[in-house]
């Protein structure tokens, strides 16, 4: 019998349930999105992990904030400020291996 078993991008082991370091790696490689293509992508990401991430709407709001009102498939550039900066970069630390 499996030890453990991978599936839709999870690793299932007895009764514990975790990401697959490998879609971890997707997002920490990810570098600050300039368009809003890009941003829908990488909150994508994120969101595939949100179970795992305390308060994730809350990290994720001014990521959120940036795609008001915008064409989900537009690829016009955003504009970060300090704050979007550092919600990119929390957002990425608390994807934890």
């Amino acid at each position: 019998m499996k030890q453990e078993i991978k599936i839709l991008g999870h690793i299932i082991r007895k009764s514990q349930r975790e990401v697959d370091p490998e879609k971890i790696a997707i997002i920490k490689r990810c570098p600050i999105p300039l368009n809003v293509k890009e941003l829908r992508s990488f909150l994508g990401y994120a969101n595939y992990c949100r179970s795992f991430i305390l308060r994730f709407a809350n990290i994720t709001q001014p990521l959120n904030e940036l795609l008001k009102g915008k064409s989900p498939r537009s690829e016009c550039e955003i504009e970060h400020t300090d704050i979007t900066r550092h919600t990119f970069k929390k957002q990425k630390e608390a994807v934890k291996e």
